[in-house]
């Protein structure tokens, strides 16, 4: 049985841009979504494993940074938001704050998912596919 319409359940409206962004190229044109943004946890373990979408939305952030031990692994970040908002601010960006849905459109925006190493985003796409197959 083909699924032709998903719907997504999301801790906040980051997540929720994110996909939106994300989820037209990812889904056949015949494939229609929904999205609903709840007021979840505050500190979104949400992984931006693809550092070079983040340098394409960001390109002052340094390419090295995943190279450093606690960012080698995407889905291993403690308190990531406040981890990545560090690595933005020290390179010039949002220096009075990370605003979590803008960072979350752009950085979709470039985002290849075959490029992608967090191991939580994969099992979601492994979802998308089957479902949308």
């Amino acid at each position: 049985m083909t699924v032709r319409h998903l719907e997504f359940l999301v801790e906040e409206p980051s997540m929720e841009e994110f996909l939106r962004e994300l989820l037209p190229r990812l889904l056949p044109r015949d494939r229609t979504f929904a999205i609903h943004s709840f007021r979840g946890k505050p500190d979104l373990r949400r992984k931006l494993g693809d550092w070079k979408a983040v340098r394409e939305a960001y390109p002052r952030v340094s390419a090295g940074t995943p190279r450093q031990s606690r960012y080698r692994d995407p889905d291993d970040v403690g308190r990531t938001w406040e981890a990545f908002e560090r690595i933005l601010k020290r390179h010039g960006y949002f220096r009075t704050g990370v605003r979590k849905r803008e960072v979350a459109r752009a950085i979709a925006a470039h985002l290849v998912p075959e490029r992608n190493r967090s191991h939580s985003f994969g099992v979601l796409l492994d979802v998308i596919r089957e479902a949308s197959a």
